[in-house]
């Protein structure tokens, strides 16, 4: 199964399987079901109820029909009901989240994907780009992939070593690659959610840890630690 990288804000490398062409396939299957099913259901109760039904209500009737992948990417995280079925979501490539914009994007660009020859022109742009891209997501700088947890792992990134670089805490060399891993999770997360006050505990933890004093802020501090560890892993010294 091929895989992407992307290096988050927080630098931190985070693995992604690429959907393949047959879940995206049956994603998209799964929304065309949603939608005739849709169209059908109301049609059949306006010209029940109404009979004769005025073209501005039809039009507000299609509406929905006309922004559904939009709608349901903007406001579900990147998943239409069809992809949340096959658990797989867009994800924007440069490490921040999707955004508005990029859905935009890859909604404009749809009839070219998906034009007269079907979702063919898709299927052949996802098999030729590498990294799972339809025309939309190339011009969006996104891509689709799995989201099970199963599926994703984060691989924390070495960061480049100064030549002259000195260590700040050299008991740092006391800790394991996981307890790093954990740090750098915690430091990828802060800001969102509720999961702000990990940050704190962690900096106190590995201080206990360590049996380190600093008056670094908690951001600085857990950065200096990685910056550390990784210059003794890398270096020896």
């Amino acid at each position: 199964m091929s895989k992407i990288h992307i290096q988050t804000t927080q630098n931190v490398a985070v693995e992604y399987e690429i959907a393949s062409a047959g879940d995206r396939m049956m994603g998209y299957l799964i929304d065309m079901f949603v939608i005739v099913a849709y169209i059908v259901s109301v049609s059949l109760l306006f010209t029940e109820t109404l009979g004769n039904v005025p073209m501005y209500i039809w039009v507000i009737v299609y509406l929905p029909v006309l922004f559904y992948d939009l709608l349901f990417e903007v406001f579900f995280n990147g998943q239409s009901l069809g992809k949340r079925q096959m658990k797989i979501k867009v994800v924007a490539l440069n490490g921040g989240e999707a955004t508005l914009g990029s859905y935009l994007i890859r909604w404009i660009l749809r009839p070219i994907d998906f034009s007269l020859f079907g979702p063919f022109v898709a299927l052949v742009t996802v098999a030729a780009s590498g990294k799972g891209q339809r025309i939309g997501d190339l011009a969006a700088g996104t891509s689709v992939v799995y989201v099970a947890e199963k599926r994703k792992r984060f691989t924390p990134r070495m960061p480049d070593m100064e030549t002259e670089y000195i260590p700040t805490f050299p008991s740092v060399i006391t800790l394991s690659s996981r307890d790093i891993a954990i740090v750098e999770q915690v430091m990828a997360s802060y800001g969102k959610g509720d999961n702000n006050d990990a940050l704190y505990i962690m900096q106190e933890k590995v201080k206990q840890t360590l049996e380190v004093e600093s008056d670094l802020p908690p951001m600085t501090f857990l950065r200096t630690i990685v910056k550390d560890y990784h210059h003794y892993m890398t270096t020896g010294h």
